[in-house]
């Protein structure tokens, strides 16, 4: 038996999985392609995904989501998570883990670089015959957003389009409900610095966002305030679950 096979058949065996009257399909190798994951992410596991918060977070995505016949309440809300942290603290693999299970339960999904998006947008290139990668980004029930903050290196864009055109982007999938997954190695400062404050409170108001190992201190006491931020009550307080 692969390693895909392997991980299809781990439903009820799962620590973040629901019980096995959840509709869940088998992924397929054509799935993945599809959804552009980098091949080193395509037996990213749960059991890989770092302790404490990050797990907690992915165990809620799990049970929140819903499927593609009943949509939970992330899915129906369109709430995101902000991976902070810097390099090699598994990140982009609990981002992997999260979009492969939604593809398991028949969602859209769709990975991309941000400087791949990037160049993409100036290229006009096509996802396939009938949307560009542009389109695709904006339509995907699940989009990963991978190294937000390192499309352009250190530097901001002289006419700052490129920091547009990441807010474009995180202001549609959000007025559209539309769940997204950014991973940024930039501190907070950093990212104030780079894009529209009003995009980040945006990102404030619809995202967890999530603290990794290895972040800055302002990263990780941004992250305790927000990281359950998008598990709002309807009246607006935050759940404490």
């Amino acid at each position: 038996m692969s390693k895909m096979e392997q991980q299809n058949a781990r439903v009820a065996s799962n620590p973040g999985s629901t019980d096995e009257k959840t509709f869940r399909r088998r992924l397929t190798g054509r799935d993945l392609e599809r959804m552009r994951l980098p091949a080193r992410f395509h037996h990213a596991t749960f059991d890989g995904v770092p302790d404490g918060m990050p797990k907690h977070i992915v165990r809620k995505f799990w049970s929140n989501m819903g499927t593609i016949f009943e949509p939970g309440e992330i899915v129906l809300n369109g709430w995101g998570a902000l991976f902070l942290g810097d390099n090699d603290t598994g990140k982009t693999g609990a981002a992997a883990v999260i979009l492969k299970e939604a593809r398991r339960r028949g969602f859209t999904c769709l990975f991309i670089r941000a400087q791949d998006y990037r160049s993409s947008v100036i290229d006009k290139e096509r996802f396939d015959e009938t949307a560009s990668i542009k389109q695709r980004c904006s339509a995907v029930d699940f989009l990963v957003l991978d190294d937000l903050g390192k499309e352009g290196g250190d530097e901001i864009s002289s006419s700052g389009g490129s920091e547009r055109m990441f807010e474009d982007l995180i202001r549609d999938r959000c007025s559209n409900r539309k769940v997204t997954i950014i991973t940024t190695n930039s501190s907070k400062q950093k990212m104030l610095s780079r894009y529209a404050r009003s995009m980040l409170d945006v990102v404030g108001e619809t995202f967890a966002i999530v603290p990794f190992e290895g972040s800055d201190r302002a990263g990780r006491k941004n992250g305790e305030q927000l990281v359950i931020s998008f598990f709002n009550h309807p009246d607006g307080t935050a759940s404490q679950e």
